[in-house]
């Protein structure tokens, strides 16, 4: 139940950031990053994950901005979307899970304790 919710989500950032990968080395072919960063879309794409993840997002986003400061604009828009949206509701499909399952231990120990109680008197 919490793997198959949280997979939706997952699958849905992996899509985007391969979304924003084949974008990324598209629009920067001519440029520095083209040639330094994003050779290929799946090099662009382990880039993008570490920017998306904040790992080290200044070995990213930082060459771009050097050369051409409308460059960042690519960057600030991946990392807006990716972490204002999409963490958010993957954190939202994970916490609802949990509170799921808390309700449901709660309701079998409370059904256990009245089994145990009735039996007992």
């Amino acid at each position: 139940m919490n793997l198959k919710d949280s997979l939706t989500v997952m699958t849905m950032i992996f899509v985007y950031i391969t979304f924003f990968s084949v974008v990324g080395v598209f629009l920067f072919k001519d440029s520095y990053e083209g040639f330094s960063l994003l050779t290929g879309v799946s090099n662009a794409y382990y880039q993008l994950l570490i920017l998306l993840t904040t790992c080290n997002f200044p070995n990213v986003m930082l060459p771009a901005y050097n050369s051409n400061r409308s460059h960042c604009i690519f960057f600030i828009v991946f990392l807006l979307i990716g972490l204002m949206f999409l963490f958010k509701v993957l954190l939202a499909v994970v916490f609802e899970n949990f509170k799921k399952r808390v309700e449901m231990r709660f309701e079998n120990k409370t059904e256990e304790r009245i089994r145990m109680i009735r039996k007992y008197f």
